[in-house]
């Protein structure tokens, strides 16, 4: 199955076909990426934009796309794929870094909004 991750139409198509096949969806793994390198203070800015289109919204719109049909069914799980970059600072990768901190940023916020109360 063909699927852009930076293309909103391309993952509702897919995410659609999934579920009109399968009934339901289960499980999103996040592992689109790609990296760019060089300088921070030279990064074109069109291409820290297209780094962070894949990285990190490409990760955005698929858990937008997804995580509707999961609450539908009360369960699944959402594998965000991020780096040792996402952590700390590496020199001449600070677009990729950059947009790795967003993931972990992302993925710890969305953790805390999607957790289910304890049990009593």
């Amino acid at each position: 199955m063909e699927l852009d991750v930076t293309d909103d139409a391309s993952a509702k198509a897919a995410v659609d076909k999934i579920v009109k096949a399968e009934g339901r969806i289960d499980v999103l793994v996040n592992n689109a990426g790609n990296g760019i390198a060089g300088p921070a203070y030279a990064m074109p800015v069109d291409k820290a934009k297209q780094q962070f289109e894949v990285n990190f919204f490409g990760v955005v719109r698929m858990c937008s796309t997804v995580i509707p049909e999961m609450l539908k069914n009360n369960s699944g799980i959402v594998v965000n794929i991020s780096s040792l970059a996402g952590l700390f600072g590496l020199p001449y990768q600070s677009m990729y870094v950059a947009s790795k901190y967003a993931v972990e940023g992302y993925s710890e916020s969305m953790r805390m909004e999607l957790k289910k109360p304890a049990s009593k």
